[in-house]
């Protein structure tokens, strides 16, 4: 079973057209006529109904730090910054996530946009089912200890991992093979 998104009212209708035509399950908080929610309702809404809220709003992602530090359980948050992160690049990212995970995979947790600052664009929907290799491990280790996937699960990130492929590697890799036995272990 795939990841259902839940669009709040600051992400660009482009991005939910594009994952629309990729077959993304997709609803804004528009459509849902929750536009006019508070930060806190909004992600409440998207955990009502089953779904990872995707923001670019940093108030949203402020309510969400407040949450894990409080402990209070909710559907999970991507979070791209509106100016760092282009269309394409969230659609590429939305996409992977939705299609590799699992809604457990993201609950309480916040995810950053991009999965990887190196084009993807050249990957195909098959290699998800490829194996994590060991750089691409490595490179989720990496990512791990930047604290932008803490807490997800080890399946989860070696498929992401598998899926962007290690960027490190592509400049100067800082990540050696030691940063594997900590990723197996959590």
């Amino acid at each position: 079973m795939s990841i259902a998104l839940y669009m709040d009212q600051h992400v660009p209708r482009a991005v939910t057209v594009g994952l629309r035509l990729r077959n993304t399950d997709v609803l804004t908080a528009s459509e849902d006529g929750a536009s006019g929610l508070t930060d806190a309702e909004l992600l409440d809404r998207a955990s009502a109904l089953g779904r990872v809220l995707f923001s670019q709003d940093d108030d949203l992602l402020a309510e969400a730090r407040r949450r894990q530090a409080a402990g209070t359980p909710f559907g999970g948050v991507v979070y791209a910054h509106q100016l760092r992160v282009s269309i394409g690049a969230c659609i590429r990212d939305l996409e992977i996530i939705a299609s590799a995970g699992e809604q457990d995979d993201l609950r309480a947790q916040v995810l950053f946009l991009p999965l990887s600052p190196v084009s993807t664009a050249t990957v195909s929907s098959s290699t998800l089912t490829r194996p994590a290799t060991s750089l691409a491990t490595a490179r989720a280790a990496w990512h791990r200890g930047r604290g932008c996937d803490r807490g997800l699960t080890v399946a989860f990130r070696a498929t992401l991992a598998a899926w962007v492929g290690c960027w490190q590697c592509q400049a100067a890799c800082a990540v050696s093979v030691e940063c594997v036995p900590y990723l197996l272990l959590r």
